[in-house]
């Protein structure tokens, strides 16, 4: 199971490992530095935030975001934050395998926010993300609560190791069902009408 079976609009990832890119098969690669706007965001798309790691078969480590200072510039002096911003305003969203609270996006979820109260008439976005399972209420209480703040939902996974495997098997269900809920559907605009 990989996230190319998934019923996604497009992939999104500040990851630079080219493997997203790779196990997908053929879609359109768009990457920092070059201009990130919302246009490209489509289903054939995998968007890398944060540059990606080779280029034509070839590491390449000259256009990521690595060091603190290129994440500065990434999200103070490029199109990043607005692109993101767009993306998170207008498009439902899950959040796989990442850990969010870094300054400059907490400010791009308080932008969108600060949007959506002034304009109460706009549809609200959904945003969840996955996060694994834990043990301390305490901390998952206090996360939840401030992922909320800014409009995200968490779903739990089972925490069952290291390689989280809780995960795969939530995805698994998620493609089955829509698998499902497809077939169903077919099933009923073919059924002969009497």
């Amino acid at each position: 199971m990989h996230l190319g079976s998934l019923p996604l609009q497009g992939l999104i990832t500040t990851n630079i490992d080219p493997l997203l890119f790779q196990s997908v098969g053929a879609r359109r690669l768009i990457a920092y530095p070059e201009g990130l706007y919302l246009t490209d965001v489509t289903p054939d798309a995998v968007m890398y935030l944060h540059g990606i790691a080779r280029r034509n078969g070839r590491p390449d480590g000259s256009r990521v975001v690595f060091s603190r200072t290129e994440f500065e510039n990434a999200y103070t002096r490029h199109s990043l934050p607005d692109c993101l911003a767009q993306i998170l305003g207008r498009y439902r969203t899950l959040f796989i395998g990442c850990r969010l609270g870094e300054k400059y996006i907490d400010d791009i979820f308080q932008h969108v926010k600060r949007i959506y109260t002034a304009h109460p008439e706009l549809q609200r976005m959904e945003r969840k993300i996955l996060l694994a399972d834990s043990d301390d209420d305490g901390f998952k209480g206090a996360q939840e609560a401030k992922l909320a703040e800014v409009g995200i939902a968490v779903i739990r996974y089972p925490a069952i190791d290291r390689d989280h495997i809780g995960l795969a098997e939530l995805l698994e269900n998620v493609r089955a069902r829509r698998h499902r809920i497809i077939e169903e559907r077919h099933l009923e605009t073919e059924r002969p009408l009497l």
